[in-house]
């Protein structure tokens, strides 16, 4: 089994909303007044609330504002798929935010009218276990004009947030926009950490559907918003980001060095730090898993992998990604080991309601198959994983995957069905600038060319994967293109010139 990914651009089982966890068996917590109809809890200003919530639990908490106070509250929750929304007194639906990342939620907002706020947090989650976060409500102050701006830009990221959980190409591109406003809004008021963080979600948007040089603007923007606020983490994971880009597109070489700078600013990681940096690193060494496993070293790449789990510790998502590359490694040699490792992925991608990750391990799961030369299930799990891309418009994960149903009409000698898949995986590759994925598609155009034994075209195919992969410094490929090159001559009775390629 062997698939050649640099990024994960790694989504979930529909999500159970029904089940509310009763208020009467978790108990008040310190701070917390339990309301008589145990419909809600009473918050205090400047407390702090540490609860758990099952999947689709539900908790609802009121705090009486008086007219022109600022309502500030966080929600420190790891990776807890979680909606929020803020209703005011008259039942009225005031902000919507929903968070599928290892984040902590920041939520802001003057209230123009006095009377009992309710803050309704429900899981998203489909996993039983249950979760814990931990809700701040900050002293209530009078708000400033400053702060309604800085509450717009909030809204902006709110109505994103929830645009980019619906996982639809259009609701996507603008979710992007979203962020971009509320980066707009920030830099105005020289919040450059708030700004730095929209942006670098926006071109997180932008990299999963496929615009690398979008992306690469966002990041690129980011990194220098995050480094003027003196926002290390920020501007490390920016950094990490666009190497990743760069991986994407073939330049290996700038790939390592943008990721170092970002290792270069986390370092020197030890047991004090926090959760946030201790996650961020672990993302970045998973970075440079991708670029070393991109340019052929396998053990090394591993070695990166594993240090990078031992610092996702509650990142599921990014474990997920870590899971598939080892997945990867253990290819055809180890297909049992990359089958659970695809398998616990997918769990993870589901849990998190990770689309674009999801359908990465139903096309594992399918080449799995196909390693057992059972071509028909492996074909189907390639389709479920095309409609997904599809919805999402994610044209990388959407080429592997048609990358994937060549293989298996190839192994059923359908040469000319497989050509057509792999042609249309090259085509996309191509129009993306996905330059590191097209030396793959282009190696196999030809090995497909050589078995019609059109001995010219399959030459051709093979010279300009090997020239691609040399200047991307991808040696496995290169290596797989020069022998393919030793066949080809084999099989035309030039002995002499197959000898020389295969030394």
């Amino acid at each position: 089994m062997k698939v050649e990914i640099c990024s994960v651009a790694l989504m979930c089982l529909t999500l159970v909303l029904a089940l509310l966890v009763p208020l009467s068996e978790k108990g008040p917590i310190a701070g917390e007044t339990v309301a008589a109809n145990n419909e809600w809890i009473h918050l205090t200003p400047g407390s702090t609330t540490r609860r758990e919530l099952k999947a689709g639990g539900k908790d609802v908490f009121g705090i009486d504002v008086d007219a022109g106070k600022l309502i500030r509250f966080s929600i420190d929750k790891g990776d807890l798929g979680l909606s929020t929304v803020l209703y005011g007194p008259t039942g009225t639906k005031l902000l919507e935010h929903i968070s599928q990342d290892f984040e902590t939620v920041e939520i802001f907002f003057p209230a123009d009218s006095a009377g009992l706020y309710r803050i309704e947090l429900q899981s998203r989650e489909n996993v039983q276990l249950p979760r814990p976060y931990e809700l701040t409500l900050q002293p209530l102050r009078s708000a400033t004009s400053q702060d309604r701006k800085d509450s717009e830009a909030r809204r902006a990221i709110a109505a994103a947030e929830v645009l980019r959980a619906n996982w639809a190409e259009a609701s996507l591109r603008q979710a992007s926009e979203h962020y971009d406003e509320a980066a707009s809004m920030w830099t105005a008021l020289q919040d450059f950490s708030s700004a730095a963080r929209a942006t670098l979600k926006s071109g997180d948007v932008q990299f999963l559907l496929s615009n690398y040089p979008k992306a690469s603007e966002r990041y690129q923007k980011a990194a220098s918003l995050a480094a003027t606020a003196g926002d290390r983490v920020t501007q490390a994971t920016a950094l990490s980001q666009s190497g990743r880009v760069y991986c994407n597109r073939g330049d290996n070489v700038s790939a390592e060095q943008y990721i170092e700078k970002a290792l270069d600013l986390l370092q020197p990681h030890d047991a004090g730090s926090t959760a946030i940096v201790r996650n961020a690193t672990g993302v970045v060494l998973s970075a440079l898993g991708e670029v070393i496993y991109a340019k052929g070293n396998l053990p090394k790449a591993s070695e990166q992998f594993q240090r990078a789990l031992e610092l996702l510790d509650g990142d599921r998502k990014n474990q997920a990604n870590v899971h598939m590359f080892i997945a990867y490694i253990a290819g055809a040699n180890q297909p049992e080991k990359a089958r659970s490792e695809i398998s616990q992925a997918l769990t993870l991608y589901q849990a998190t309601n990770n689309k674009s990750g999801e359908g990465l391990a139903l096309i594992g799961l399918g080449l799995y198959h196909s390693s057992n030369r059972k071509e028909f299930p492996a074909v189907t799990y390639h389709r479920q994983a095309i409609d997904i891309f599809r919805a999402v418009g994610d044209r990388l994960s959407h080429a592997i995957a048609l990358n994937a149903v060549g293989q298996v009409y190839e192994n059923l000698f359908r040469y000319d069905v497989a050509l057509d898949n792999y042609e249309h995986a090259l085509r996309l590759f191509q129009e993306i600038d996905a330059l590191d994925m097209a030396t793959m598609a282009m190696l196999k155009v030809g090995t497909i060319h050589r078995r019609r034994k059109e001995f010219d075209r399959a030459h051709d195919y093979y010279e300009r994967c090997r020239a691609l992969s040399l200047s991307a410094g991808k040696l496995r490929t290169e290596a797989a293109a020069i022998n393919e090159i030793a066949g080809l001559y084999a099989d035309q009775g030039k002995f002499d010139e197959a000898a020389r390629q295969y030394r």
